[in-house]
C-alpha cells in the first residue's frame, strides 16, 4: 500500500508541473489579495493536506514551486517558509488518516502493539510539532535573526586562515 501511494504522488508531482499547476496556483492567490500572514496559513494548509497522501519529497516540490512565485509578492523569506514546511510536514506524515509514519513504525513493532496505540502515542509529538510550527510563525523575526547569525558564521578570511597554518606549523615542530 505505502508503495503505491509512492507511485501516485509521484505521477501527481510530475502531472502537476507539466500541466502548469504552478500559474494556476499563483493566480489564485494573488487574485485573493491576501496579507503576509493569510497566505502563510493558505500555503501551510495545503501543504498539510498534501502531506497526507503524498511523499515528501513530492509534497515540497509541487508546493513549494507553486508558492515561490508569490513569496516576493508577500514578501516571505524563503528559509522562513522552509521552516513551515519542514515542521508542517513531520506534522502531516503523522496524523490520520494516512500517516505514513505509522505504518512505518508498525511494520518494525512487535505484533502485540497496535495500529491505534501507535497512533495514540504519536499524539503529543504531534502537538509538540504544532506548537512549534505556531511559535515559529509568531517569533518570526527570531527566526530570521538566527538565520542571520548562522550566515555570518563563515570559513575565516584567508590571512587569518594562513596566519593558523603558521601557528599549527610551529606547534608541530615544536613537539
Amino acid at each position: 500500500m505505502v508503495c503505491w501511494l509512492f507511485v501516485g504522488s509521484s505521477i501527481f508531482s510530475a502531472a502537476f508541473a507539466l500541466l502548469g499547476g504552478q500559474g494556476v496556483v499563483e493566480r489564485w492567490v494573488l487574485s485573493l489579495d491576501m496579507t503576509p500572514t493569510q497566505f502563510l496559513i493558505l500555503a501551510q494548509v495545503i501543504i498539510f493536506l498534501l502531506g497526507w497522501p503524498l511523499e515528501w519529497t513530492e509534497t515540497s516540490s509541487s508546493s513549494c514551486r507553486s508558492s515561490s512565485r508569490c513569496w516576493p509578492h508577500f514578501n516571505i523569506d524563503p528559509l522562513f517558509f522552509g521552516i513551515l514546511v519542514a515542521l508542517n510536514l513531520q506534522t502531516a506524515f503523522l496524523s490520520p488518516p494516512v500517516a505514513m509514519a505509522a505504518f512505518y513504525l508498525k511494520g518494525v513493532s512487535p505484533p502485540h502493539v497496535t495500529l491505534n496505540q501507535i497512533f495514540v502515542g504519536m499524539l503529543p509529538f504531534m502537538g509538540i510539532q504544532c506548537s512549534r510550527w505556531c511559535c515559529s510563525t509568531c517569533f518570526r523575526r527570531r527566526v530570521v535573526v538566527a538565520r542571520r547569525s548562522v550566515q555570518v558564521a563563515g570559513p575565516p578570511p584567508p590571512c587569518d586562515r594562513a596566519r593558523r597554518q603558521r601557528v599549527s606549523r610551529r606547534q608541530h615542530a615544536g613537539q
